[in-house]
């Protein structure tokens, strides 16, 4: 196929394209086909106090929560879009059968799951660090957006509004790539302006302080660190068992990206580490505390 002409470097362009062109297009057509009126979403939004603690107005506004008064949903970020779409559970589209913390089953294949498939997917764009995505990795992507675009519109049509979010997912197979659309789109990856990290620290209480455990955990850094997530180990110590971590600062940019983050990291972490063999209950559980006062509990499966 036409794709497998492209360097690396093409095929990510070509993926963060559709992340912040038509993954925004597609969530503001959501919001646009929904019953929930712009003005109607923004005094809702500037009287809930629960909702101004997972996203402060002055992250909001930088969003372009204010633009619902005079563009309706068209200049609202996406980012801010599904913080509105997950706080505002069923009011714009149902909540994804396995929920917002989960990826959907592969049957899966509602509206809510189709945003959740494509919030992920955005996420991990974003992430890359290398900026460069393999040949099976590019497939991977366009074949799932490619299905959900077919599925978006078929959604579409059902509310009498004809959307072509499919055949534009494809165009961006063909559309020839020049220098100056290539900067462009790296310009809107958000990741790209966070060149500075945080410390945090994870603690698991359920582990008794051995150093053996510590040990292994430093032993295996390099492993821990070889994948496209922003968190860095550093250094693990006893005291329970205790970790080090810097984490790229854009990954604060909402609680829900944070958490979703961190769980990540926390799965991938015990996988590498096999830890799950030194837990003990009830303490399953990993503390979270950033620099920034925020603290985190996940629980752990038993």
């Amino acid at each position: 196929m036409y794709f497998k002409k492209n360097s690396p470097e093409q095929r990510f362009i070509r993926c963060a394209m559709v992340s912040v062109q038509e993954i925004p297009k597609i969530m503001q057509e959501i919001m646009k086909q929904s019953a929930m009126t712009p003005v109607i979403l923004y005094n809702l939004i500037q009287n809930d106090e629960q909702f101004q603690n997972i996203m402060p107005t002055a992250e909001q506004n930088v969003y372009g929560l204010q633009s619902l008064l005079k563009d309706g949903y068209t200049k609202l970020h996406v980012t801010l879009i599904f913080n509105i779409v997950r706080y505002y559970s069923n009011i714009f589209i149902p909540t994804p059968k396995q929920g917002w913390d989960s990826d959907p089953n592969l049957e899966d294949a509602g509206i809510g799951d189709d945003a959740q498939r494509m919030r992920k997917m955005m996420n991990k764009i974003r992430t890359t660090p290398s900026k460069a995505l393999s040949k099976r990795e590019f497939e991977e992507f366009f074949t799932r957006i490619y299905a959900i675009g077919a599925r978006i519109d078929e959604y579409f049509k059902l509310k009498s509004c004809v959307t072509s979010f499919q055949k534009d997912i494809y165009d961006m197979l063909l559309r020839p790539i020049d220098k100056a659309m290539e900067e462009k789109i790296l310009e809107e990856i958000v990741c790209l302006t966070a060149n500075t990290t945080a410390p945090i620290t994870m603690r698991f209480p359920g582990i008794k302080g051995d150093p053996e455990i510590a040990s292994l955990v430093n032993t295996l850094q390099d492993q821990i660190n070889n994948r496209s997530l922003p968190i860095k180990l550093d250094g693990a110590a006893v005291g329970s068992l205790i970790i080090f971590l810097s984490v790229e600062n854009n990954v604060f940019k909402s609680d829900i990206e944070t958490r979703e983050v961190l769980s990540s990291f926390i799965d991938h972490f015990i996988k590498v580490t096999n830890l799950q063999q030194w837990l003990c209950q009830p303490k399953n559980i990993v503390e979270v505390v950033i620099t920034n006062g925020k603290f985190y509990i996940f629980y752990l499966a038993a």
